[in-house]
Parts: C-alpha cells; structure tokens; sequence
C-alpha cells in the first residue's frame, strides 16, 4: 500500500488495530512475520511515516523502531545515535537501493531466527509427514530447539514432549533433556492430582467439603503451568 493510499484510507483518523478493551495494539508482542517485515520495508521507502505504519501492522511505534533497528547492520548502527537517526538511516539506504538484502540483515542482528514463508512450510510439512527433528533442523539450517519453538508457535503441537513423540530428538541434547524434564514434572503433577482429594485435604487441614474446592483447581493449574514452562527453552540447557 503506498503513500495515496495510505492517506485515502484515512488510517491517521481512525483506530483499526486496537484493542477496545485495553487500548493495545491488537498484534503487540506477537511474533512478527515475513509479510509484516515486506509490508515495514515497503512503507518505509515510500515514506509512510511510523505512527502510520503501526496503525496498519497493529503494533505500537516502540515495536517499529525496534525491528528498524534490527534492519540495519550492526558496523552502521554503532554511528548512530536514538531512532530518527535509525530511520533515517534505513530510509535513505532503502530509496538508493531497492534490492537493500534487509533478510541477511536481520539474521545477524537477532538471536531469535527469521522464519520465511518457505520456512514454515518446511515445518509444516515435515511435521505433517513425521520427518525426524535433527533432520528438519539440517534442511533449515537451524539447531532442534529453534525448530521445537516454531512448531509450538505455529500452534501444531502444545510443548516439547508431544514434539520428541512425534519427531524425536538427538539423544542427550537439549531437546530431549527439555522433553525428559517435562514428562518427569508431568508425572509427578498427575500423581498429585490422582491421590485422594480426602487424603489431601486432611494433610492440609481442610474440611471434607473444601477438599474438591481448594484442591482441584491448583492442582490442575498447576499441571498448566508446567506444561508452558516447557514449551520454551530453557536457559541452563544449551544446544548441543
């Protein structure tokens, strides 16, 4: 979308984007995508100005000049001082050359992996047809635990115990001690959930009636929870 049409869409006037309640960005602290990177690149050389960019990508200004950022090299950014240096900076890089390579850029500014269209469809696919992991992360040239987090961000499994099931994992790497760890916490949590409610209550001092109440609940919480403590590496296990 250009400039025009930027402005015949009247986005300065209006609040598309934002959430009714909280007043936040709809898409703020989500990850972002490579359309979202395409449309960023594309406004910032036809000019479209920040405000106006996050209004249309639902993400607040703070998040743009981040991923501008993250756009320009590391040797060029050290000259630079505050945002609009930044800005400046990526825009007229952009306007003198179109073909500006932003993809190689960003791979080596972030510790996170860029993930490409074709990317996931790699993820999908393999995951679909039950590709072994270390094999997926050859083909992407990615180590397991980046490819376990995409998998969970796409939404095709809850954590990395379903992924180790499906797909396997290097014996004694991090992947599979995160998976191990998981199920060891699991089981202890469905032990716990299994005891008898009575049992329990009497050890807590509660009474028979507030057994199930004050008992089944945190427990299942507590179930939740170390299923999303795993989803994400952990920082004490490194790649292998």
């Amino acid at each position: 979308m250009s400039v025009r049409a930027l402005k015949v869409a009247g986005m300065d006037d209006t609040l598309e984007g934002v959430d009714d309640v909280g007043g936040s960005p709809l898409r703020q602290g989500d990850i972002w995508t490579e359309h979202e990177y395409e449309q960023l690149i594309e406004w910032l050389g036809d000019g479209v100005t920040v405000a106006q960019i996050a209004q249309q990508l639902q993400r607040t200004p703070g998040a743009i000049h981040a991923q501008i950022k993250d756009l320009i090299p590391r040797d060029a950014d050290v000259a630079m001082r505050g945002n609009a240096g930044r800005e400046s900076w990526l825009r007229e890089q952009l306007a003198n050359d179109p073909h500006y390579d932003w993809r190689t850029v960003l791979r080596s500014r972030t510790d996170r992996r860029f993930w490409s269209a074709d990317d996931d469809q790699v993820v999908r696919l393999g995951w679909s047809d039950g590709t072994l992991l270390r094999q997926i992360a050859v083909r992407l040239d990615a180590s397991e635990s980046q490819v376990v987090q995409r998998i969970i961000d796409l939404g095709l499994a809850v954590d990395v115990a379903d992924i180790v099931d499906r797909l396997g994992a290097t014996p004694g790497g991090c992947v599979e001690a995160r998976a191990r760890l998981l199920r060891a916490e699991l089981a202890e949590a469905v032990y716990v959930l299994h005891r008898p409610w009575l049992q329990l209550a009497a050890e807590r001092g509660h009474g028979i009636s507030q057994g199930r109440t004050r008992l089944g609940k945190p427990v299942e919480n507590f179930i939740h929870r170390q299923r999303r403590t795993f989803t994400r590496p952990r920082n004490f296990i490194q790649d292998t």
